[in-house]
């Protein structure tokens, strides 16, 4: 599988089908800026995932279409860019879009809407705004809510970007996010004239692909193999000289980052001397440990990400001289959340 197919398969449309078919048990909100009058006549309002883009992240929006579709397009096709995939959009994604929309049922009112109650840190509207709940998406029934009064009053970028809001916050609270906050910080993101540095930028023509944590499958036929749900993490290893190497996350806990984590490790170790150890049930199909064979690698600290979506969330990648190569993941409190051995490495370019 080539390093675009894999970006493809994150993309947000894909994961917008999967998840909604299998349902995850939970719901989700989305929510507004809305500026009202002393009639409580609305007069702006504003998705939160733009709003806290501009005035607490300080980027700057691109503009929009007045073409919700047009919008809701122009993300993807920045999305799948910064993947290094620079095809045309497809008809697929128009049916995607079509897929949303039929999921839609208005509700007169905001106040009619079931409470989400799932904001989670936000900043503070301005004088005469409130942050309200625009819409609801119940994941069991594959239903999307939202307040006719507030959607009405939003342009067609902040239209888009709820839409793109509801999707990616649906591949988050699969893997047990609470609150929309790092929805609200990738879609705001994605919606900035500064999404990010692309793949092939990151990791130029030369990398390791690494992945980790994938589920065993026992088979009847006593074999064994990786199950389908694919690795919980995957990375690209780049060392630019011999004392300085990085690696750039593009899956943790087993959903795609959308946008690079870029961590840097303390040594470079050199890719050649890399040693496979394969599962011991004799199957040699299936590769379970990375060790590195460098004398000279050793990395054991933890990196904290000072900023955007994953900020305050601990990455350690530890590799000392003819031990496997692990990855641990701490959330913000410092506790680990995941840990898994790297399973595979292999040459790739984008």
């Amino acid at each position: 599988m080539t390093v675009k197919s894999l970006w493809f398969m994150a993309s947000l449309m894909a994961v917008a089908s999967a998840e909604a078919r299998r349902g995850v048990g939970s719901s989700g909100g989305g929510y507004a800026v809305v500026c009202r009058g002393l009639d409580r006549a609305i007069l702006s309002a504003e998705t939160l995932d733009l709003f806290e883009a501009r005035t607490l992240h300080g980027l700057r929006l691109i503009e929009g279409s007045g073409d919700v579709y047009r919008d809701f397009a122009r993300v993807v096709q920045t999305y799948r860019r910064m993947g290094g995939d620079s095809r045309p959009l497809g008809s697929e994604v128009e049916d995607h879009f079509q897929q949303i929309l039929q999921a839609i049922h208005f509700v007169p009112e905001s106040k009619m809407l079931e409470p989400a109650d799932d904001l989670g840190e936000v900043v503070a509207p301005p004088a005469g705004c409130a942050i309200e709940q625009l819409a609801i998406f119940k994941d069991d029934s594959n239903q999307l809510f939202v307040a006719r009064d507030i959607w009405s009053r939003l342009d067609s970028l902040s239209q888009a970007a709820l839409l793109q809001h509801e999707v990616a916050y649906l591949m988050f609270r699969k893997v047990g996010e609470s609150t929309s906050r790092n929805a609200r910080r990738l879609i705001g993101q994605l919606f900035s004239t500064s999404p990010g540095s692309t793949l092939p930028e990151l990791v130029g023509s030369d990398a390791l692909l690494c992945t980790g944590g994938s589920e065993i499958v026992a088979r009847g036929d006593g074999w064994i193999s990786r199950g389908s749900t694919g690795p919980r993490a995957f990375f690209f290893y780049v060392s630019a000289e011999r004392d300085r190497a990085v690696v750039h996350f593009m899956r943790i806990l087993g959903r795609d980052t959308l946008v690079p984590i870029t961590v840097p490790l303390d040594t470079h170790f050199d890719g050649s001397q890399l040693r496979t150890v394969y599962d011991p049930s004799g199957s040699l199909e299936i590769p379970s440990k990375v060790v590195v064979s460098d004398p000279s690698a050793q990395s054991d600290r933890i990196h904290i990400v000072p900023h955007g979506i994953f900020e305050g969330y601990g990455f350690q990648v530890t590799y000392v001289f003819n031990e496997p190569i692990s990855v641990t993941i701490f959330n913000p409190s410092g506790r680990i959340i995941d840990h898994m051995d790297v399973e595979s490495c292999s040459r790739t370019s984008l």
